[in-house]
């Protein structure tokens, strides 16, 4: 008797930790398996699974003009006066120059 256990009981306490264990690790895995740095770190490395977490992008997919925003608008001289000065006037806001 160790610390208030038998043997047997250590055994099945140790057991049922393990599967706890086990099981709390696969969930906290499948999780976090959309967080980037898991997915690229962790599961990628598992044989077989390295295809399946694999989420690049597809060149033909990756338009270079969405999500540009201001800066790619002034960057480029798409910015028409009168449009700046309408929403200056209607909405308090004028884009950054």
């Amino acid at each position: 008797m160790v610390a208030g256990f038998t043997i047997p009981s250590a055994i099945q306490a140790g057991t049922l930790a393990a599967s706890f264990g086990v099981f709390a690790g696969t969930a906290a895995l499948f999780m976090f398996g959309e967080v980037p740095r898991v997915r690229r770190d962790i599961l990628q490395q598992i044989p077989g699974l390295d295809t399946y977490y694999d989420r690049r992008i597809a060149p033909e997919d990756n338009s270079p003009v969405i999500n540009r925003g201001w800066d790619y608008i002034a960057e480029k001289n798409m910015v028409n006066p009168i449009w700046i000065l309408g929403a200056t006037l209607l909405l308090g806001y004028s884009p950054p120059l």
